[in-house]
């Protein structure tokens, strides 16, 4: 991992030990939730060491963690993907605050770009090899994301809907 400090210049480099990093989201109290391709994982900076926190998808088959993003009450979405991106089965999963997981949804290629509208009542989804967004109604107290549907289509074979913000 690398980390640029715009204002500075400065470059801060960190060795990960374990598997292919997807993203990640800084915590709280220090450290990072590193959403790796078999799940969740906690790292130390100044250790540069690593924990397994979950792993959603094992046993799942041909599975890897891509994308995420946390919610506005700390819960991290994050999506999985088939790793020949053939087939339609990954999916959405949650990580709480208090480390509990909960798988939300399936059926993607590669669930990509996790992000809210401004109310945090949509949740957004690409499927980027479907060439597909889903929204869900995402009721944020609780952090469940229901009524999953289409909300546009691309087609074209340079049209991939990838990391929305």
């Amino acid at each position: 991992m690398i980390r640029h400090d715009t204002k500075s210049g400065q470059r801060k480099h960190w060795h990960v030990e374990c598997g292919w990093l997807g993203s990640m989201a800084l915590r709280e109290n220090g450290g990072a939730v590193l959403v790796m391709d078999d799940g969740f994982h906690s790292f130390d900076f100044d250790t540069q060491t690593t924990t397994p926190i979950s792993e959603p998808e094992a046993g799942e088959g041909a599975l890897s963690f891509n994308d995420c993003k946390v919610d506005r009450r700390g819960r991290l979405i994050a999506g999985s993907m088939h790793i020949d991106c053939t087939e339609a089965a990954g999916g959405l999963c949650r990580l709480d605050p208090d480390l509990t997981c909960t798988k939300l949804d399936g059926d993607y290629i590669c669930a990509n770009g996790p992000c809210w509208g401004p109310d945090n009542q949509i949740l957004y989804v690409a499927d980027s090899y479907a060439g597909e967004i889903h929204a869900y109604d995402y009721d944020l107290a609780t952090g469940q994301a229901r009524n999953r549907r289409l909300f546009v289509s691309m087609s074209g074979d340079d049209v991939v809907p990838d990391g929305m913000t």
